[in-house]
């Protein structure tokens, strides 16, 4: 989505969805030569059929503050996006996770 400080990733073995990454992260920009965004460290875990979620990498973003590459705020910040990913998700209404992946398999060229 654009302007989304998340990005989604689906893993898909054959059949089925496995699991869904959000990627917690500052919303894309356009630059003269490329996409600039900046890693938020903390990330959620959803298993295929969307039934729980966990968090990855606090640990990581724990580090960041006490380093001072993140503030506190910038950090509640990014975990308050997250949860706002989950309510999305539980609600069913996020617009790139549903039902659409499962059983997708690439065009062959």
């Amino acid at each position: 989505m654009r302007g989304a400080s998340y990005s989604v990733i689906v893993f898909l073995p054959p059949d089925d969805v496995e699991r869904w990454y959000i990627n917690l992260e500052q919303p894309f920009v356009r630059t003269p030569i490329d996409l600039d965004t900046r890693d938020n460290h903390l990330d959620l875990v959803f298993p295929g059929d969307l039934s729980a979620h966990r968090w990855k990498d606090e640990d990581e973003l724990a580090k960041a503050v006490a380093f001072g590459s993140v503030s506190a705020a910038e950090a509640a910040a990014f975990r308050a996006e997250g949860e706002r990913v989950i309510e999305l998700v539980q609600r069913g209404d996020h617009p790139a996770i549903d039902d659409r992946w499962c059983g997708w398999t690439p065009v062959e060229s």
